[in-house]
């Protein structure tokens, strides 16, 4: 099957990082993928990486650019294409826009990483990338035999990959990681300030953070006034994300809003590390508390560096905790959001949009048959 798979983001983040492996997934199932993105996307080296093949497009007028809809329809026509993929709300606009000046029906299935979700509505299928957005869909009028949850996923070579993975102890020093974009709603103002806690206690604690954005001045200007300069280090953007991890003793996510999924927690379990999250809605779907990682409340605000330094004094204590997370975690890891599993998922979709082929001349019944 000919798939193109569309954003348009100009950032570089787990949405982005999805749309890639979006994209390698497809490629793996056998399909032809068409990359559709906005011109200058950083994340286009990664494409570039897996041999897919890109177009871009300029898109200066937001949701009506008449030109970028005009290309988008003749990259799909040129392309010879089965299905388009969009993900978030510019993609699907655009694409729902184009495709609608294209005699051949083409279906549209809309990937939503967030929880704003009304430009999926009346996609062929609406992909989620939780079951609370998914059932926002639904309440919306997405037909529920047309809305599916689609875990985001990590690849891996095999399961025994991920058990020679080394986790070293904590009872020395405890080694700190978080990776995010450096934006308030990431929350790494309260994990900075669990750091000085942890050391106010006399546990020998420091803090790397990877990522980079518009917040890291002000983080930095924490880290000063905390006194916490040889504590706390900011790498910036990391493509050596093996060395990150390895360096690292507890993987901590402390976002406080808008964290629907937090792909970077499936890269924690991969490196077998304990992990330390807030509740917000996604990670909240992945980590079940003192199970495969350890869930702290986000509010009061106030109060969540104390939390996140219980948390961490919790894991230093107790080994067999922190054994048991790393086994459940490995587990969930390869049954809920391995490639593999990613995989079944994307057949079952598809062979649930073929289903309804009579709406598509056919074609693509016979079309994804061959393919996957």
């Amino acid at each position: 099957m000919k798939i193109v798979n569309v954003l348009f983001s100009n950032k570089n983040g787990g949405v982005e990082q999805s749309f890639v492996s979006y994209c390698k997934l497809l490629q793996d199932l056998g399909h032809n993928v068409l990359a559709i993105v906005k011109t200058n996307a950083p994340y286009r080296k990664d494409l570039e990486m897996i041999g897919i093949k890109i177009e871009e497009v300029s898109n200066k007028f937001g949701y009506y650019d008449f030109l970028a809809i005009n290309k988008i329809k003749r990259l799909v026509v040129n392309f010879n294409a089965n299905l388009l993929f969009c993900h978030v709300g510019r993609a699907m606009i655009l694409g729902q826009k184009a495709l609608a000046k294209i005699p051949k029906k083409i279906p549209l299935i809309a990937v939503n990483h967030s929880t704003n979700v009304k430009r999926s509505i009346g996609a062929d299928i609406v992909l989620s990338v939780n079951q609370e957005i998914c059932k926002k869909t639904i309440e919306l009028g997405q037909p529920s035999s047309r809305s599916f949850v689609m875990n985001n996923f990590v690849e891996f070579d095999d399961e025994n990959s991920l058990a020679n993975s080394n986790h070293f102890p904590l009872n020395h020093k405890i080694i700190i990681g978080s990776l995010s974009r450096l934006i308030p709603e990431k929350g790494l103002e309260y994990l900075i300030r669990a750091i000085k806690i942890l050391r106010e206690k006399n546990y020998d604690a420091t803090l790397t953070i990877a990522g980079d954005g518009k917040y890291r001045l002000e983080l930095e200007r924490l880290v000063g006034i905390l006194g916490l300069k040889n504590e706390v280090k900011f790498l910036g953007w990391i493509n050596d994300k093996d060395s990150f991890f390895n360096d690292i003793n507890i993987f901590c996510l402390p976002s406080i809003y808008h964290e629907t999924f937090g792909i970077v927690l499936l890269e924690a379990m991969k490196y077998n590390r304990p992990i330390i999250a807030t509740d917000d809605v996604g990670p909240k779907s992945i980590i079940k508390n003192e199970i495969n990682g350890i869930l702290v409340e986000r509010y009061p605000l106030d109060d969540l560096p104390n939390k996140i330094a219980e948390s961490v004094i919790k894991l230093a204590s107790n080994p067999d905790l922190v054994a048991n997370m790393i086994k459940n975690a490995k587990s969930d890891l390869i049954k809920y959001y391995s490639n593999k599993a990613a995989q079944d998922k994307m057949q079952e979709i598809i062979e649930t949009l073929c289903s309804h082929s009579s709406l598509y001349s056919g074609s693509l019944k016979l079309v994804a048959t061959r393919s996957v």
